[in-house]
């Protein structure tokens, strides 16, 4: 019972639901801020003609839960049938009074905060632009509608565990209550640390005065102290279960143990104990009361989520990982993943985060995995060539990439930056063993009107004319680069691959093995390039279209840099940069300092040469797999320091990607 006003508190910060009446939209479709949107309930006049974009940064930036998505009628308010209500916020308010409140600041005179902390907030959330994911979905049937509404329980109860690996849970109550704005960045951020590009490393940049990091739970705190207890850990004789993903290690009797998340507490302010299994339960209930709605409908996805619901309460992960394969596109509506996966949040990247992603199948999918079907097994023999020996190339049964519109996500898969656009899983396990794992895209994200003229605006700040030619702003560009990412995933060495009896992460450590992995898979979006137009999958046109996509979205990362304020590694950043130093290198990629770029305005710019193209990814490739292959972390460790601390091209890179603002997905939905 003492531990309740720490999970009380820390429910409130990451909100509860929110939904109204709304009227039909495209289902899951990205909304800009000049989209149009559905019906919402009437709202309170501003006290004035507000701009929209300025009403929803100042709802963002305090977390109010509402979306001002379009003014429909021109009157400069937020009339009827124009705010949208927000998922995974708190709705303590009726949407009329958050509506006149959020008018009322918007249109206030700004002035600068005089407190140097809430100053930097303010720089933190005037470098990002909140993206709504909208869906409609009102002609679900009735138990479908019931079982997301089970499911809104569970990505609840999601985003709680989380917040607990985070660490949050022992500082939530340090965060003012009355401080709107430290609440809202400590929700979005998983944390009291700034994220953006130009205030991640200031530590005064926090939702909480004093506190410029913040141990996650999943290891001792006392253990993180040594900013090498990552390779301490590696090093441990019980290296294999303190870091398995599953699990939190926790000091006893001066020796280090791993304990099952379903049997793991976290440890509050006067050393009250929380049990993790608080949570564990709440998922799995609202889980067994969502497989009995689902199952009228559709079968598979009901066994997967009775599958889930076992894991969260016994920690069965690899048995819901086999339902979880046996639903596909061509059987299923929905797409539904839930539980401890990717690993990226925490410094050793080796603990499974929690998360939920919940959306609706696309079934364009199934054109494309018609397509690339009779050529999966030559995409594994031609990574096979690039890593050599001894890799050997394998049959391979994984599922093609589906194409799913988001929903929502939660949990580890709501990120305050971005979203994932593409995912394979599972991880880890007999059916990852046995490469029967399912890999998606993300079709609707960033396909609204204003991430995709941000995007063109960047690319034509870095890109010479001749190249901005080949920039496309269709979606079949970015998803192509997309699908081949993840198909990669399951290619080549990959997460279940043994040398002399090690995995990758064994031989190179946690965070390195995740830059290679991803390095390798990102790779094949455009190593494959070729192959797929010569055996008459892609058209040139198509082929050149999604080659620079990718070059741009290297930009991207790149911008980003190339490691956390605590100094681990950013795998996309860092993978971004080997890439773009290698094409150069093979001269794929030339930069051309006195030219001007697409724009017409900045000076120096690169151009793409595809006559050097197969050649240069031919090199990238088995630079991106060998160490993988071989548990060479050597050349793994000379890649990255070559081309990552060279940082040939960065500043540039940032100083033009960094122009445009990053977006933050924020969730609605029509249900009635």
């Amino acid at each position: 019972m003492r531990s309740r006003p720490a999970s009380m508190v820390l429910a409130t910060l990451l909100g509860a639901c929110a939904a109204g009446p709304e009227a039909a939209t495209p289902p899951a479709t990205p909304a800009a801020p000049s989209a149009r949107g559905p019906q919402a309930p009437s709202v309170s006049a501003p006290p004035t003609k507000v701009d929209r974009d300025r009403f929803n940064a100042v709802a963002f930036a305090s977390g109010e839960p509402v979306f001002w998505e379009n003014d429909k009628d021109g009157n400069g308010e937020p009339s009827e049938g124009e705010v949208r209500s927000l998922l995974f916020h708190d709705a303590a308010s009726p949407l009329a009074e958050i509506v006149a409140r959020v008018a009322k600041r918007a249109v206030a005179k700004q002035t600068p905060a005089a407190d140097a902390r809430l100053a930097l907030i303010a720089q933190e959330t005037s470098q990002i632009r909140p993206i709504l994911v909208r869906s409609d979905l009102r002609d679900l049937a009735p138990s479908e509608k019931a079982m997301v509404r089970h499911l809104l329980e569970a990505t609840k109860a999601v985003d709680r565990l989380h917040a607990r690996q985070r660490g949050m849970m022992a500082v939530a109550g340090k965060v003012a209550a009355a401080d709107a704005e430290s609440r809202a960045l400590f929700r979005r951020n998983w944390g009291p640390r700034c994220v953006a590009p130009t205030t991640e490393t200031k530590p005064q940049c926090t939702a909480i005065q004093g506190v410029d990091t913040l141990p996650v739970d999943v290891y001792p705190a006392s253990l993180q102290s040594d900013p090498k207890f990552c390779a301490t850990l590696e090093k441990h004789p019980a290296q294999k279960s303190l870091l398995d993903p599953f699990t939190v290690v926790r000091e006893r009797a001066g020796a280090l143990v791993a304990v099952p998340m379903h049997e793991a507490s976290t440890t509050l302010d006067g050393g009250v104990e929380s049990p993790y299994r608080v949570d564990l339960e709440a998922a799995a209930a609202a889980l067994d009361a969502a497989q009995v709605s689902a199952r009228e409908s559709d079968t598979a996805l009901a066994d997967y989520l009775k599958a889930a619901a076992k894991a969260f309460r016994d920690g069965s992960w690899f048995e819901a990982d086999v339902a979880w394969s046996n639903m596909s596109a061509r059987t299923s509506r929905f797409f539904v993943r839930i539980g401890p996966d990717e690993t990226y949040w925490e410094p050793c990247a080796r603990k499974a985060g929690f998360h939920v992603s919940f959306a609706r199948v696309d079934k364009a999918s199934l054109a494309w995995q018609d397509k690339l079907e009779p050529v999966k097994q030559s995409l594994e023999e031609a990574i096979a060539a690039a890593a050599g020996p001894p890799y050997r190339a394998r049959k391979v049964a994984f599922h093609l990439p589906e194409f799913i519109d988001v929903v929502w996500n939660g949990g580890d898969s709501r990120d305050a930056l971005g979203a994932t656009v593409g995912q394979s899983l599972p991880n880890w396990g007999p059916v990852a063993a046995k490469n029967k794992g399912r890999t998606v895209a993300m079709a609707n994200l960033y396909t609204d009107p204003d991430s995709v003229t941000s995007r063109a605006r960047a690319a034509s700040a870095l890109l010479c004319a001749e190249s901005m030619k080949d920039y496309s702003t269709a979606r079949e560009a970015s998803l192509v680069s997309t699908i081949l990412h993840e198909a990669t995933h399951n290619l080549g060495p990959a997460q279940e691959y043994r040398v002399r009896g090690k995995t990758d992460e064994q031989w190179l450590g946690g965070g390195l093995a995740s830059t290679m992995e991803e390095l390798k898979a990102q790779t094949g979006a455009l190593y494959f390039l070729d192959l797929l137009q010569r055996r008459g999958v892609l058209n040139e046109a198509l082929m050149r279209a999604s080659a620079t996509d990718s070059v741009v979205w290297a930009f991207g990362h790149v911008a980003r840099g190339m490691v956390s304020p605590s100094g681990e590694r950013k795998p996309y950043g860092q993978l971004a940069a080997i890439q773009l130093g290698v094409l150069e290198e093979q001269g794929a990629l030339a930069f051309r300092g006195e030219a001007l770029s697409a724009n017409g305005t900045d000076r120096g710019c690169f151009a793409i040469r595809f006559d050097a193209w197969t050649k240069a990814t031919e090199v990238l490739m088995g630079l991106a797999a060998r160490p993988k292959a071989t548990g060479d972390k050597a050349l793994a460790e000379t890649l990255a320091k070559k081309h990552v601390d060279a940082a040939r091209h960065h500043a540039i890179i940032r100083d033009r990607m960094l122009r445009e603002p990053r977006p933050s997905f924020v969730y609605a939905i029509d249900l009635d």
